[in-house]
Formats: structure tokens, C-alpha cells, sequence
């Protein structure tokens, strides 16, 4: 015979329905003599007791679902697995996960908690559409403008900034400041004079957050200038240059996977400091250099530049020119906008200078040669190169549509050029001239062209070196050397073999140092043999019998 084990919760249950039936039969025998009152009863039992019982029974199952609703539902917004954000312009949430902020599709959001409702809370499943869209209607009240990015967050943004642009995590710091200030709409009056990587960097943020979140009006508010100032009023200018010469593509990656992590911390330190001025007010000391324009005239600028490395020298003159060049190079070294005087305020400035109090001023009244542009008895140790590189590129460089040279190559030919010409001073060409300098010097003096990243200077030749001419006469000595057997070609070659003898050729009967690149010497190739005899990137063994 078996026996049926007892919970403690079904002994409960039975004394309480022996009470429930001693008290009932306690008031069944008070009126047991009233036949009119257990009529009412055997009424009440037979068509309304049940249905209110279950009314009963079925409140208290409400009770429970509305407290297990409640308590879903804040528990889903109060977990740190479920910080969202909502980007009204393109109807999307931003997911932050304590380290990074992502895309989050509402669709996506909305299975995530129908899946939590059917996996975990069953009692709640006749209410998951109704619980779906009451989350949402709560997320959607949160926007990026209220987060509070993580310390993890925020340093990894401010060491990619420091790695790609910035000396310093205070300047990051400050960057963020101004892009946030901008995010949030704030009035800003300030002018930022930036560089090339700084504008580039700025541009393809404003236009990813844009495909992301929508416009933020940073380039739109023309108050970002490259390498200029807007007008005479430089107390408003801020200066934000990059101190390293970071590539876009260096940046690029980073970017694209971190421009909200960006904008969110951005937001973050300009509601935290107010806006950029007062974060640049409680760094003072570390950020001077921002404030540069603010705290120094164009007068005062033009006394420090005329206090570098000038000095008097009755038989030496320094043209218009070169000057221009020398204030140029100047500004550009101290990360200055060019253009905060025009040349003709410059030169007057710069004789007032000479003949005023300034560090330059010599004896003589007359120094300043108003009717041969120069600078007499004035002397700099940059002023001979300037002229030797000036008299270099105009006698010898003209425009060739098919050709180029590298400015490596150009350098090459200078350093020869002034060894061979005896009529150079040549005193400080051999210790200050680079590929830099001539980059810089070939930007300021011509319009040529200039690409691959400042490396090559397009649709230009040099008549001291013709690279054409140099590739077609070691063809025709392969060719020679081919037919009279000296050294004879037995199969095709390929671009990289023939190249390499080319290479070997120059370092044999010319200057090793004026070898012109791989990719010149295969587009050469490409163009100068007939097609019919270049297969798969090779020379065929019969073009070099050919006429």
C-alpha cells in the first residue's frame, strides 16, 4: 500500500480548510432553526460563493504579475549590462557597455527583452509586448548628452589622441573641450587655428558621427581655419596644432570604430569644465602655447622672429624674398598661421626693427635697400641655401606632363649641383639641407605639383638629370650586350630582374645615390616597350632582338 508523502505546505493547507469547516458549521447550527436564513445560504453557496472565491483567487495571481512586471522592468533599466541612449535625428539607440559605445537597432533591443521575458518571467508573457514598449518609451528619454563615459573610455580616447596628434593629455583634453562645446550647441567665439592633419582628422569625424547620429556643425561653423586667421582680432584665436605628422590612414581605423566613444567624451568635458575656456583657464601653464595669439601682438611675434639667428654683416644682403621665406618657415616652426601680417606690413614692421630698437638694428640708416627689395649688412645662416635652391629650381626644373621626380632625387641633384657650380657659397648647404627643406622650399617658390604624401613632385623633369633619357640608353645596352652575345638573354624576364640590372648598371657607371625608383623604372618599361612584348609582368626574351 503506498503512502503519500506530506509537504509542510499541504498540512497547512488542510488545518486551514478544518477551520474554514468548523466555523462554517458553527454558523450553519447558530441558524439552524431559521429556515428563511439557510435558504438564503443554500442560495448563496449554490450560485454566487464559487464565482466570488475565484475573484479572490484570481486578484491575488494580479497582484503577483503586477509586482513581477514592476520588478522586471526595473530591474531592465537599472542594469549596467543595459545603458542605451536614443538618437531621436536617426530613430537609433547607442548601446554602452562600460568600455565602448555602439549602434543598437531598436529591433535588436526589443527581442532582447521579448527573449528575457519568454526565458526567465513566463508569468509575464501575456504582458511582453505591452513590457517591450514600456522599456523603450523609458530608454528613449536618455540621449547622449547625459552620458557619463567610464574611465576606461575616456583614457582611451585621450591616448589615441595623444599617440596620433598631441604632446600632452592636457591638449587632448582641451581638443575634446572645443568638439564638445560645438556638440552642444554652446556659444562659442573663438577662432581655432588649426593644421592639415588636425582639419583632416575634424572633417572625417564630423562626417562619420554625421552618418551615425547627425550633424554636429563643427566645419559648418567656420570657426576652424587652416594655417590662417580670420581677421585682425588674434585674442580670439586659439592655436591647435598636431605635434607629430600622423597620416590619415594612421587614424582611420581608430575612428571608425571609435567615433562615439569620441563625441561621448567630448560631451563629457565640456559639461564637466563648462566649456573650453575655462578648462584652458585652470591649465594655464601647460597650455601657453594655445593662447599664443591671445598674449602676443603681431609686433611682439615679429621682435621674437628678428632675434633668431640674424646677425650684421657689412658684405652680406638679404632680398625681400629670401625675408618672406625665413618669416615663413618661422611661423611654420612655431606652429603659427601664415598669414597673420601681410608681407608689406612685415617688411615695415622689420625695418622699424632695424632701425628702431630691435635686436637687428645696425649703424647704418641706409641698410634697408628700399629700391633692391634687400636687407643690406644682414646675414642669416639659412640665406644662402635659400638663394642657391631658388637659382637651382628655376634654372633646371620645368613642367614635363609624362615625367616626375622625388624629392629624395631632387636633393641628390642640388647637393651635386652646388659642388659643381663654383659661383655658390656653399658654407651651410652640405648641414642644413634635407629632404624636408626641399619639400618646404619647392611648396613656398613653385606651383608645381606635389604628391604621394610630399615624397613626389608631378608632371616636373630636371634637365641635370634625364631620367628618360638614362632608362632608354641601359635598354639599348642590354639590347647591344644581347646581340653581340656579351651577355646574352635566354629567357623573359621579369620586372624585378631586369631592375635589378638596371641598379647594378648605376652602381657600376654612375652616382648610387641617383637610381630612380622601382615603380618610375616599371611605368617607364610599361610605356617605352611595345605591349606585344611584355607578358604577365615580364620582358619577352625576343623583344631584345628586336629593331
Amino acid at each position: 500500500m503506498s503512502t503519500t508523502t506530506m509537504t509542510p505546505s499541504s498540512i497547512e493547507n488542510i488545518k486551514l480548510v478544518n477551520k474554514i469547516t468548523r466555523n462554517f458549521m458553527f454558523i450553519l447550527e447558530k441558524y439552524s432553526d431559521n429556515i428563511n436564513t439557510l435558504n438564503h445560504i443554500d442560495y448563496y453557496i449554490n450560485n454566487r460563493l464559487d464565482g466570488n472565491i475565484k475573484k479572490i483567487a484570481s486578484s491575488n495571481h494580479n497582484d503577483g504579475v503586477i509586482k513581477e512586471r514592476e520588478y522586471f522592468i526595473n530591474k531592465f533599466l537599472c542594469s549596467t549590462e543595459n545603458i542605451f541612449y536614443y538618437v531621436e535625428t536617426n530613430d537609433i539607440f547607442i548601446h554602452y557597455d562600460l568600455n565602448h559605445y555602439k549602434i543598437f537597432e531598436e529591433d535588436s533591443l526589443r527581442s532582447q527583452i521579448y527573449n528575457e521575458i519568454m526565458q526567465n518571467h513566463t508569468n509575464l508573457s501575456n504582458y511582453k509586448f505591452d513590457i517591450e514598449s514600456e522599456i523603450i518609451n523609458e530608454l528613449k528619454k536618455e540621449t547622449l548628452f547625459n552620458c557619463i563615459p567610464e574611465s576606461s573610455t575616456i583614457q582611451n580616447v585621450i591616448n589615441c589622441l595623444m599617440t596620433f596628434f598631441f604632446d600632452i593629455k592636457e591638449s587632448a583634453k582641451y581638443f575634446c573641450c572645443v568638439m564638445g562645446d560645438f556638440i552642444l550647441k554652446k556659444s562659442v567665439e573663438q577662432v581655432y587655428c588649426v593644421n592639415n592633419e588636425i582639419l583632416e582628422f575634424i572633417t572625417l569625424f564630423e562626417k562619420t558621427i554625421a552618418d551615425r547620429l547627425g550633424d554636429i556643425g563643427l566645419i559648418s561653423s567656420n570657426q576652424f581655419v587652416c594655417n590662417k586667421v580670420l581677421d585682425t582680432k588674434l585674442n580670439k584665436h586659439r592655436l591647435i596644432y598636431s605635434q607629430t605628422n600622423s597620416k590619415v590612414t594612421l587614424w582611420t581605423e581608430f575612428l571608425n570604430k571609435y567615433a562615439i566613444d569620441i563625441y561621448a567624451v567630448c560631451i563629457h568635458y565640456s559639461k564637466r569644465y563648462l566649456n573650453s575656456e575655462k578648462y584652458i583657464a585652470s591649465n594655464r601653464k601647460k597650455l601657453e602655447k594655445i593662447l599664443y595669439l591671445k598674449n602676443n601682438s603681431v609686433k611682439k611675434i615679429i621682435q621674437q622672429f628678428s632675434m633668431k639667428k640674424f646677425k650684421t654683416d657689412s658684405q652680406t644682403s638679404i632680398t625681400y624674398e629670401n625675408m618672406e621665406y625665413l618669416w615663413y618657415s618661422y611661423l611654420k616652426n612655431e606652429c603659427l598661421p601664415a598669414d597673420i601680417i601681410s608681407h608689406s606690413e612685415f617688411h615695415a614692421l622689420m625695418q622699424y626693427e632695424r632701425l628702431g630698437d630691435g635686436q637687428i638694428t645696425t649703424d647704418n640708416n641706409d641698410d634697408i635697400n628700399k629700391n633692391n627689395q634687400s636687407y643690406t649688412s644682414l646675414d642669416h645662416p639659412d640665406n644662402d641655401t635659400i638663394t642657391n635652391v631658388k637659382q637651382f629650381l628655376d634654372e633646371n626644373l620645368q613642367h614635363s606632363e609624362s615625367d616626375q621626380i622625388e624629392i629624395s632625387e631632387l636633393v641628390e641633384i642640388y647637393i651635386e649641383y652646388v659642388y659643381t657650380n663654383p659661383t655658390l657659397n656653399i658654407t651651410y648647404t652640405t648641414d642644413i639641407l634635407n629632404e624636408k627643406l626641399m619639400l618646404d622650399m619647392v611648396s613656398y617658390f613653385t606651383s608645381f605639383n606635389i604628391i604621394n604624401d610630399g615624397k613626389t613632385i608631378d608632371g616636373i623633369s630636371c634637365s641635370l638629370w634625364n631620367k628618360k633619357e638614362e632608362l632608354s640608353s641601359f635598354i639599348d645596352l642590354v639590347k647591344t650586350q644581347h646581340n653581340d652575345k656579351t651577355k646574352e638573354i635566354v629567357e623573359n624576364l621579369s620586372f624585378n630582374e631586369i631592375y635589378t640590372k638596371y641598379c647594378k648598371y648605376i652602381s657600376h657607371t654612375g652616382n648610387v645615390n641617383k637610381i630612380v625608383t622601382k615603380s618610375y623604372f616599371i611605368n617607364f618599361i610599361i610605356k617605352h616597350i611595345p605591349e606585344n612584348y611584355i607578358i604577365f609582368n615580364k620582358i619577352s626574351k625576343q623583344y631584345w632582338n628586336s629593331n
